[in-house]
């Protein structure tokens, strides 16, 4: 674990409370590992942190994105969907593999898969339309996090004009399924 990682931590940690972590869990219908930071509090605590990794190189920006990640801590994931998308400018057709990887392993709550998905999945979209096609098989999959990705990964593309018939589709598609909607895909948007 790099200090930057363990700083990081530490101060997600002083700045947690008992009220912030039950006020969190109100949101989700699932179990979620949380610090207890408000949000804005976060992205404050976030922006050195992010700034000093925009010094790395991409790959040591990702691994780090990798261990936020597998903490498992919401405050974490939603800081390394913010280190993963500052490198937007940076994406290759090879970086959609880790993304989906990402997905598959880590996504396991709306706030997650709505992060990560809105902005570094639907930028790496935008950059390579011919990733677009695994959106179908994303709305067939038996994890409901991943067929929740296959909608909200169009919402900022669509808000740009971009595959609006596609994002009216697939929505329908994986609403085949009640379990995609444990969490409004419209809040915020």
């Amino acid at each position: 674990m790099t200090p930057l990682i363990v700083q990081l931590q530490q101060d997600l940690r002083a700045a947690g409370t008992p009220a912030g972590q039950a006020s969190a869990r109100r949101f989700f219908k699932e179990d979620i590992k949380t610090h207890g930071v408000k949000s804005g509090n976060v992205k404050a605590l976030a922006k050195p942190f992010l700034k000093a990794l925009m010094q790395e190189p991409k790959a040591d920006a990702f691994a780090v994105c990798e261990e936020l990640w597998q903490s498992g801590y919401l405050e974490e994931t939603i800081i390394s969907c913010d280190l993963s998308y500052s490198r937007r400018k940076e994406f290759v057709p090879a970086d959609f593999k880790l993304f989906e990887k990402w997905l598959h392993t880590y996504v396991t709550n709306w706030a997650a898969c709505d992060t990560f998905c809105n902005h570094t999945v639907g930028e790496i979209l935008m950059r390579f339309p011919d990733k677009l096609p695994v959106l179908e098989k994303w709305a067939a999959s038996k994890n409901r996090w991943v067929r929740r990705a296959a909608a909200v990964s169009l919402i900022v593309p669509a808000r740009k004009g971009l595959w609006l018939e596609e994002s009216f589709v697939l929505p329908r598609y994986c609403c085949t399924t009640k379990t995609i909607w444990s969490g409004k895909v419209t809040d915020g948007y």
